[in-house]
């Protein structure tokens, strides 16, 4: 169930990372976790969520797919250059706010959910 908030789907290698980003969301959205392995269109094309955040680079390839044909946000987070990527309707564009922090996940999930630029 969803209870009326938008789901969220975090995907990612780095248990820590995927708690983090939940906890960073608090009350803006659903999150559901997945591990990075396996079939990651079939994931996204099953659970069908309104945005998607992956934290490696191959994983991020195999859901801009996704993303770009459901028009769902996508956010690479590099853990390792701590930097963060949002593909929208103008392709990938880096944060310049707060980076991979967890105030600018939040950020970067909330505008695209919500803001006036989101399709």
């Amino acid at each position: 169930m969803r209870n009326g908030l938008p789901l969220v789907a975090v995907v990612s290698r780095v248990p820590i990372l995927s708690e983090g980003v939940a906890l960073a969301l608090g009350d803006v959205a659903e999150v559901r976790i997945f591990p990075a392995n396996g079939d990651m269109s079939g994931l996204l094309t099953s659970v069908r969520p309104d945005a998607v955040v992956v934290d490696d680079a191959v994983q991020a390839e195999q859901a801009l797919v996704f993303a770009r044909d459901e028009g769902a946000p996508l956010l690479h987070i590099s853990l390792q250059d701590r930097r963060l990527r949002i593909y929208g309707r103008d392709g990938w564009q880096e944060s310049a706010d707060e980076g991979a922090s967890p105030e600018g996940i939040r950020n970067a999930i909330a505008g695209a959910l919500y803001g006036k630029g989101r399709r």
